[in-house]
């Protein structure tokens, strides 16, 4: 189905992203691509996809070819007759207003028969366990949803191939063994998959080959028996994530006696939504608190009240024992949330961190680069970061502010296992400071890595909230 030969690619006025790329992939092959964050495998897809150079320009040299024709030459349209893709971002391929209207718009563009169109809504829905969706509108849908619903648009094409690119980033537990579900559904069809992923777990049993890259060249191509064969250390030591997730012991209840942060009685209305409900929380400081819960269930929400980016319908947040007012409590927190682009202002790296800190020198910030592993210079626009690298940029300004309370959502959604663990001992090191840290995240290996006490939430109630050990 797809050849690249020699094939390399540099973004305008940039460093080469791929380097010499020979890449052959059969029709109905299920092909992994991972490797360190910015080491080429989104512009990778973008490539497959005619992203590069049709939308993000650049220079191409070397040969695409796709069903024997010359996909270089190739515009969007004729190739979204071959492909269907996923990105990173949901956000970015959204059309429409409700659900069900988004999953549809593709194939009424594409002048489906209507009894088509309804067919294959209703298979997709029910595949990705989404139909309770389906006329909900798209801007009270949480990250997640919003990830199951760009899948579901997507596969509701029916594509020769999929193209996704970090398609588990923003999904529970649930929702990721879903997908694993639903893409064997669609390799067993004979569809080709090309998938750019750091979370590999989930598609050990589905990978007929796995593609390392590092600094824009393939340097593994692995069959399905060299993947079974990976153990812990050699995955460890090219940067990547387990095949098996590490187990949670919980130990028991978290008392409250040396509470902190508090919320009594908090509860939520979204438009018609109730998204939290009476909520009663007690986060004592110098420690790691980690939220989980199933995509929607509210843990953003509660975050966003705690910070004051949202304000709470009932109910009050207490901090150091003392009621504190919502503005109050934008001065004593910091948020990185899921939607990194939404909090970067700044013409360059080193305007970024002074945006809220003008008293930071070059050289903390540049300590501070280093220890986030982010090989930048202080002129950089933080627009031309990979998903990754913004993010670690975010909670690297967090690392420096001056704030009692960290939250961060997500924050290893797209980081591999290297860069994980530089996050990891970040978050580790505030905890030490004595900083309140509360996490959001479906990163079970993360939460492993960071977590003194867990927080369930399901349909905006608390379920427990309970300290915890580790078992390897």
């Amino acid at each position: 189905m797809i050849e690249l030969k020699n094939y390399s690619f540099s973004y305008d006025g940039k460093k080469q992203i791929l380097n010499n790329i020979n890449l052959k992939i059969k029709q109905g092959e299920f092909v992994a691509v991972t490797g360190l964050s910015g080491c080429g495998k989104t512009t990778l897809t973008r490539v497959l996809n005619g992203l590069c150079p049709n939308f993000y320009q650049g220079e191409a040299e070397g040969d695409y070819r796709l069903y024997d024709s010359d996909a270089k030459n190739m515009s969007i349209s004729e190739l979204s007759r071959y492909w269907g893709s996923v990105f990173q971002d949901p956000r970015s391929q959204f059309l429409a207003k409700r659900v069900r209207d988004e999953l549809v718009i593709a194939m009424e563009n594409a002048c489906e028969d209507r009894f088509v169109m309804q067919e294959r809504l209703k298979k997709t829905a029910d595949s990705l366990d989404i139909e309770n969706l389906l006329d909900r509108e798209m801007m009270f849908l949480s990250s997640g949803e919003k990830q199951k619903v760009a899948i579901g648009s997507v596969f509701c094409t029916y594509p020769k191939g999929f193209v996704l690119d970090e398609p588990s980033a923003n999904l529970d537990n649930a929702a990721t063994r879903g997908l694993a579900d639903f893409l064997k559904q669609v390799k067993e069809k004979g569809h080709t998959v090309v998938i750019s992923e750091h979370r590999l777990h989930y598609l050990v049993d589905l990978m007929d080959r796995l593609i390392i890259m590092k600094d824009g060249f393939i340097i593994e191509d692995l069959s399905r028996d060299e993947i079974k064969s990976l153990c812990d250390s050699k995955l460890k030591k090219l940067g990547l994530r387990r095949f098996n997730t590490p187990e949670l012991n919980i130990t028991g209840n978290v008392n409250g006696e040396s509470t902190f942060l508090a919320c009594k009685g908090v509860s939520c209305v979204k438009g018609s939504y109730l998204i939290l409900d009476d909520v009663d929380l007690n986060f004592e400081s110098g420690k790691v608190h980690v939220i989980v819960g199933e995509n929607g269930a509210g843990k953003s929400s509660i975050c966003k009240i705690i910070t004051g980016l949202y304000k709470q319908t009932t109910g009050n947040v207490y901090i150091d024992g003392l009621l504190v007012k919502r503005k109050e409590r934008l001065k004593r927190t910091f948020f990185v949330g899921q939607d990194v682009d939404y909090q970067l202002y700044g013409y360059s790296i080193k305007n970024e961190f002074q945006i809220g800190n003008r008293s930071l020198d070059d050289k903390k910030i540049e300590d501070c680069l280093d220890e986030i592993n982010l090989k930048v210079s202080l002129d950089t626009n933080p627009q031309v970061l990979s998903g990754g690298q913004k993010q670690r940029l975010l909670i690297g300004i967090a690392y420096l502010s001056d704030r009692d309370i960290i939250v961060l959502d997500e924050p290893t959604s797209g980081l591999d296992a290297f860069h994980m663990r530089i996050v990891s001992d970040l978050v580790k090191y505030l905890s030490s400071k004595g900083k309140t840290v509360i996490i959001i995240t479906h990163d079970q290996e993360f939460t492993w890595e960071v977590a003194d006490t867990v927080l369930y939430i399901r349909n905006g109630k608390v379920q427990y909230h309970k300290n915890i050990t580790k078992e390897i």
